[in-house]
């Protein structure tokens, strides 16, 4: 596997990791962002290129939940990226499933617009108003499903 993009080590988070299509992307982000870039492995697995870059500014305007108090970063962004799926045949059609805090989201690398797939659970709070737990699932609990014609 070739090394990881180059970049400053510090304050730098792997958020996703995952294969979509045959083609394996990774997302790591620097400090709370909501802007960042989508890597794909190259072909011939000699390195990684940015494929999307994403920009959460538009679902942060709109899902104010998603930029949080936290007692240890009062300027928090709090999502999860669940998936990356990538469409083969139109790239524009490619997305990736988030979760923000109560809700899970589609979010359109092409167009960058995003809709709300379904509700989850509210964000836990302390008694000062600090969220403790505000994200239930991250990439390492979903799951990619799989059609089958015959039953297994």
């Amino acid at each position: 596997m070739p090394p990881i993009p180059h970049g400053d080590w510090k304050g730098r988070q792997f958020r996703y990791y995952g294969e979509s299509n045959e083609h394996l992307h990774l997302v790591i982000i620097y400090g709370p962002r909501i802007q960042f870039d989508v890597y794909e492995m190259e072909r011939d697995y000699f390195g990684w290129f940015v494929k999307y870059c994403v920009d959460l500014g538009s679902v942060g305007a709109a899902i104010s939940q998603m930029m949080q108090r936290l007692s240890w970063d009062p300027m928090y962004y709090s999502f999860a990226i669940l998936s990356l799926v990538r469409e083969e045949k139109d790239d524009e059609d490619s997305f990736m499933v988030l979760h923000v805090p109560g809700k899970i989201l589609r979010y359109n690398l092409g167009d960058k617009s995003f809709e709300k797939i379904c509700d989850v659970g509210d964000a836990h709070c302390d008694g000062n108003g600090m969220i403790e737990d505000s994200l239930m699932y991250f990439w390492f609990h979903s799951f990619q499903y799989i059609e089958f014609v015959s039953c297994i």
